[in-house]
């Protein structure tokens, strides 16, 4: 899934450094959109607001709506291990991957993979970052 993720946003590159946010179609991603998750940094870059959530990723967290930013994420959940890794991409500038095993609140182990994808509005800026797990 992350590899398909991948392929998908470079095929919206377009030359670009970063794909522009306003081409990434939640709609259109079928295949992974519900396993993944959109972080707005325009609004704060210290807290982003999250701008979509899979239904299947928020089932899997447990997740009530009222999650809104990277602060009101649970620690020990599947959505932690992604924006636990927030500050790496904008660091790197490049899309990262990275898998693991944790234990999450109901104790169970946990193995997943992930990626984050960068995204920009203005072809410079990370502003947007699309993670996939």
């Amino acid at each position: 899934m992350h590899v398909r993720a991948y392929n998908y946003w470079v095929s919206l590159l377009g030359g670009r450094a970063y794909p522009s946010v306003d081409d990434l179609d939640l709609a259109d991603s079928r295949d992974f959109g519900p396993h993944s998750v959109l972080l707005d940094f325009t609004v704060d870059p210290e807290d982003a607001v999250i701008g979509w959530l899979g239904e299947r990723l928020r089932a899997e967290c447990d997740l009530a709506a009222s999650v809104a930013t990277i602060a009101d994420v649970p620690a020990r959940s599947l959505l932690s291990r992604l924006t636990d890794h927030h500050l790496q991409i904008i660091a790197n500038r490049a899309p990262i991957g990275f898998e693991a095993e944790f234990q999450n609140s109901r104790g169970n182990n946990t193995m997943y993979r992930g990626i984050l994808l960068p995204f920009s509005s203005d072809n410079d800026t990370i502003d947007f970052i699309y993670g996939v797990i």
